[in-house]
């Protein structure tokens, strides 16, 4: 469409903007007379208020649209262009618009808990794992982010079967999102879906039921079972010059023993501070840290280390955990999905242990548990940059934030059935990540 001319407080822009294929995305084309620009960012809000959000505008790609994300259905919003150069700054004028309706058959989050205090941000998860264990479609969207006033503001809406793990791209200008059901071995399990469409990782990678990480490179890091079918293999699948390939960096056998029921690195995680990947596995009751290389670097928990390892200490040796959060001072959270409740009853609990990597020291330093409370597979854990902990009860389809003292302060509730919406079956969640922005690198 042709663009409209606006003007600026020392320069006039060129501007172009349309609602994209999701009706909660604005896409934003632009040109300016303002000589040299150096940096550029629209920021954006809710019409009326403050434009508090900051798209980051990259500058070697002005052929191809800025997305506005993050925003709520049906709601006016406006937003500025600010240019930057070694001579100044040139801001636009506001421009409005309205975003769309969501569509039928989204996930319905209840804020069940709200307190002062509480963070405020973006989630983005996925509808988790079918909770009768039956390997079924259930017609969700395989990805979806919501805000923390519990609105969707984006989704896929392709279907995969027990999609469980979503994230951003370092850049956020992707979403991967992965399925482990292996009833479905054609289905490519690690899917790169850009903010307007998808598109399946390259045919031939094959089935990789555990977990994944994404480099900043865009790589992933994952345990791929058809590369090497026993033991599993640490592999990266990442873009070369011949197109997207794998490259076997290690096979897990070679950095710790599987325990009676083999391996199952059921949660990985990316390190950027020291550029190393972490395996929890949950058979194992423990973690694996490696190089981005794949070389040991040490164990936590489990049995028989093949390197260093740390002595637990407040805290005996558990079973089955899987999601966590290695933060960059030490501490490690895990999600321990079967504890024991005051009645006798199995219940999950979180775990904190700060790891003296002098000492070899794994000494427990916090644990929250609610007997009422138990996810018999998956569960997710994240600190949060107010302190507080994020824990996500995948399998009851409840999210919690509570802060240090055991106080929930927000709680998310997507436990409704939709079996009187055309069969749609549970929307619960899968593994969480929360972020302040859905611009720039993830929080862990």
């Amino acid at each position: 469409m042709p663009g409209e001319v606006v003007l600026g407080d020392v320069c006039s822009f060129t501007v172009d903007h349309e609602q994209s294929n999701r009706n909660t995305v604005q896409e934003v084309e632009w040109t300016t007379d303002f000589a040299n620009v150096t940096r550029a960012r629209i920021e954006f809000g809710l019409a009326g208020g403050e434009l508090g959000m900051t798209a980051p505008v990259d500058l070697e790609e002005l052929d191809e649209p800025t997305y506005l994300v993050g925003m709520k259905a049906d709601r006016d919003y406006a937003f500025r262009i600010v240019a930057e150069s070694e001579a100044g700054t040139c801001t636009s004028s506001e421009l409005s618009f309205t975003t769309g309706s969501l569509p039928d058959g989204l996930p319905l989050i209840t804020k069940a808990v709200s307190k002062p205090g509480a963070s405020q941000g973006f989630i983005v998860t996925t509808p988790g794992v079918d909770p009768d264990f039956a390997g079924q479609a259930r017609d969700l969207p395989s990805a979806y982010i919501f805000d923390t006033d519990g609105d969707l503001v984006w989704w896929i809406d392709e279907v995969v079967f027990d999609a469980v793990h979503a994230q951003l791209s370092w850049d956020a200008k992707h979403v991967w999102f992965f399925s482990r059901n292996s009833a479905q071995p054609d289905f490519w399990n690690v899917v790169e879906a850009p903010w307007h469409g998808i598109f399946f990782y390259p045919e031939g990678v094959g089935f990789a039921p555990y977990d994944f990480a994404v480099f900043p490179n865009d790589g992933v890091a994952a345990p791929h079972p058809e590369v090497s079918t026993d033991p599993p293999s640490y592999v990266e699948l990442r873009s070369t010059e011949f197109g997207r390939g794998y490259f076997v960096l290690s096979d897990l056998s070679e950095l710790y023993d599987a325990e009676e029921g083999g391996f199952r690195p059921t949660a990985v995680r990316y390190q950027p501070e020291d550029d190393t990947v972490t395996f929890g596995d949950s058979l194992l009751g423990g973690f694996i840290k490696v190089t981005h290389a794949g070389d040991l670097v040490w164990q936590l928990g489990g049995s028989s280390p093949k390197g260093d390892s740390f002595a637990l200490e407040g805290i005996e040796q558990w079973a089955d955990n899987n999601g966590y959060h290695l933060t960059s001072d030490g501490r490690l959270l895990f999600f321990n999905n079967t504890s024991v409740g005051a009645g006798g009853d199995p219940a999950s609990r979180v775990v904190e242990l700060q790891l003296d990597e002098e000492n070899w020291t794994a000494t427990k330093t916090w644990e929250y548990q609610d007997d009422a409370m138990y996810s018999a597979d998956l569960g997710d854990v994240q600190r949060l940059p107010n302190g507080n902990v994020l824990i996500t009860y995948s399998m009851l389809g409840v999210m919690r934030e509570v802060t240090p003292s055991g106080e929930i302060v927000q709680e998310f509730d997507n436990s409704h059935s939709f079996a009187t919406r055309a069969g749609r079956g549970w929307a619960l969640f899968g593994y969480a990540e929360f972020r302040t922005s859905l611009y720039g690198p993830p929080l862990r």
